[in-house]
């Protein structure tokens, strides 16, 4: 597929209630601690679409890094969102498998051709990184969500 590196995941995300006791949980578990912590911006900063529309959705981010590979945990804050759904829907759990990608739009335009249109999107400046993401619904082609992440 054009503009994503599909030959490896990059990340697994978990969406969870209380990440701080989840960061914990894993700290113990892995025996490191997290890698990095944020909270990611408020609209104006992200320009964050849901469905379409502009949302206020934000997130507690809390990641452990092993090489190339992050395993993310993420609290829903504000907002409409993809993030906010699963929570509701399915309370902490397995939310999405991610994929680097180069040149977004053309990936996400290779996607929503195979039937899995794009649901949110947003623009991010960290103190660790700068980038865009999207996700797809992509659960009832592929069973797991994915998103795409374009490093800036």
């Amino acid at each position: 597929m054009s503009g994503v590196d599909t030959t490896t995941v990059a990340q697994v995300a978990i969406i969870v209630a209380d990440v701080d006791a989840k960061a914990k949980a894993w700290s113990e578990f892995l025996g490191v601690e997290p890698t990095k912590v944020l909270v990611t911006g408020p609209l104006e900063t992200t320009g964050t679409e849901y469905k379409g529309e502009k949302t206020p959705a934000r997130l507690k981010v809390v990641v452990f890094e092993f090489g190339g590979f992050e395993l993310e945990l993420m609290q829903p804050i504000d907002g409409p969102s993809v993030w906010r759904d699963f929570l509701e829907e399915h309370g902490d759990g397995l939310h999405h498998l991610g994929f680097v990608a180069t040149g977004i739009d053309g990936a996400i335009e290779s996607i929503e051709a195979q039937g899995m249109p794009l649901v949110q999107r947003a623009e991010y400046k960290t103190a660790y990184d700068t980038g865009r993401n999207a996700y797809f619904a992509s659960e009832d082609k592929l069973g797991a969500m994915i998103e795409l992440n374009e490093l800036l």
